[in-house]
């Protein structure tokens, strides 16, 4: 018999819902640039930090393989931890494509592209129009993440003394 700590598992949803929101900035980055210092976009290099993580090695699959699974046992949670896991995935897919279109491929760029373009890593108008659609998707798909990610939460809040002991 094991006594499930709800602080901790609340702190463990915040803390999945923050990690998450560093991937959209990073492709927020990656598709408009940063700020700098006079407000003006700068392009930036996209460094290993930007590599797209695999949904299955990342925080977030830690925590659904170990809290997922005894959220999963609730009457009230079970069903919410599926929709959960789905938008997650949704998050890695598509910042994957973001990332392929605007880091990967420049790179893989045919001598004859790279020659024409004058720099290996130029990226197209239609590449960076098709980053922006893939963006509003990521973004609003995070939005969606998140709103399920706070029902869980308001569903772990709301159980009850002795639902918290997993059998």
């Amino acid at each position: 018999m094991m006594k499930l700590n709800k602080a901790a598992m609340i702190q463990s949803i915040q803390d999945i819902k923050r990690s998450d929101k560093t991937w959209v900035k990073k492709a927020d980055w990656l598709v408009n640039g940063i700020d700098g210092i006079r407000s003006q976009r700068s392009e930036i290099e996209a460094d290993e930090s930007f590599m797209p993580l695999s949904h299955k090695t990342n925080d977030f699959d830690k925590w659904f393989n170990e809290n997922g699974v005894l959220l999963s046992g609730f009457k009230s949670i079970g069903h919410l931890m599926s929709r959960v896991k789905e938008q997650h995935d949704s998050l890695h897919e598509i910042y994957a494509h973001i990332y392929t279109l605007l880091v990967a491929e420049p790179k893989n760029r045919s001598l004859l592209q790279k020659v024409l373009s004058f720099n290996g890593k130029k990226i197209q108008p239609s590449e960076k129009n098709q980053a922006r659609i893939h963006l509003e998707y990521l973004k609003k798909t995070y939005d969606e993440f998140v709103e399920v990610l706070e029902i869980l939460e308001t569903r772990v809040r709301a159980l009850e003394y002795t639902e918290l002991v997993v059998r």
